[in-house]
Parts: C-alpha cells; sequence; structure tokens
C-alpha cells in the first residue's frame, strides 16, 4: 500500500463529506493501525502494511451495515451510518479475529 503524496491527495479529494467523515471515525477507533484508502474503501493496515479489515462507506437514504469477506478479509459495509457505536461493535469483533 505504497502510495506517494499525490495518489493520496487524490484519493482523499475523491472523498464526499461523509466518507471524509467516516474516515475521520475510522482513525479516531483505531489509532494503532493505518488506514489506507484505494478506490474510495478504507483498508485497515497492521505495521507491515498487509490489510486487516476493509470499510467501505456509501451514501444513501436509509441506513444500512454489513459484514462480508473478501479475498480472506473482512468487509465492512456502511451506507447512510456514520456510526462510532458501530464501528466500536466492529473493532470487538476485530480483535477477537485478531487474536485467534
Amino acid at each position: 500500500m505504497h502510495q506517494t503524496d499525490s495518489q493520496r491527495i487524490r484519493e482523499l479529494n475523491l472523498l464526499s463529506s461523509n466518507q471524509s467523515v467516516f474516515l475521520r471515525l475510522l482513525k479516531q477507533t483505531f489509532p494503532d493501525y493505518e488506514v489506507a484508502i484505494k478506490q474510495q474503501r478504507f483498508l485497515l493496515l497492521d505495521q507491515d502494511h498487509i490489510p486487516l479489515a476493509i470499510f467501505e462507506y456509501r451514501d444513501s437514504i436509509h441506513p444500512i451495515k454489513l459484514v462480508d469477506q473478501e479475498d480472506g478479509i473482512p468487509l465492512h459495509f456502511y451506507k447512510a451510518l456514520l456510526s462510532s457505536e458501530a464501528l466500536k461493535e466492529d473493532t470487538q469483533a476485530l480483535n477477537l479475529k485478531f487474536q485467534r
């Protein structure tokens, strides 16, 4: 996940205002991990820059939260749900998975 500064800025500029809020919530919820952005998805990375989880946020009218797997990596899909409480639930679930 090595990106140049211009690539990072380009990815940040593509985010909607709610996606930017979601990114800020992710960084506050997972302070020990790096959050990278790729194709409007947020990748939670460990110290070796290996993706531990994928978070995706989309604007909508009806709030939805789904959890799935993509290539063996947990995918957390949020639609119109900007909630630190929902992210804390994911933190607990991911911590249990990381401990195994």
